[in-house]
């Protein structure tokens, strides 16, 4: 089954929104033929996530990345 990552903080976590209104839960609801994982939790900078993905990508091939970038890594990517 392919998958797609999402990268990032609570944006993609879904602060704010019921579990089945997250990004990850939507997304996963569209691409029934893939699987979605979610590497980020509320307040992850780039170094957080950078450090995720790299755990993630030693055992995995994801078909598709979506990374997060957002104003709590300021000039840090």
């Amino acid at each position: 089954m392919p998958e797609v990552v999402l990268v990032g903080s609570s944006i993609f976590w879904g602060s704010g929104v019921s579990d089945t209104d997250s990004p990850r839960v939507q997304l996963a609801h569209r691409l029934t033929d893939a699987c979605v994982t979610l590497l980020g939790q509320p307040a992850y900078n780039f170094s957080n996530q950078r450090i995720e993905l790299d755990r993630h990508l030693r055992t995995n091939t994801p078909q598709v990345v979506v990374w997060e970038i957002w104003a709590n890594s300021p000039r840090r990517w």
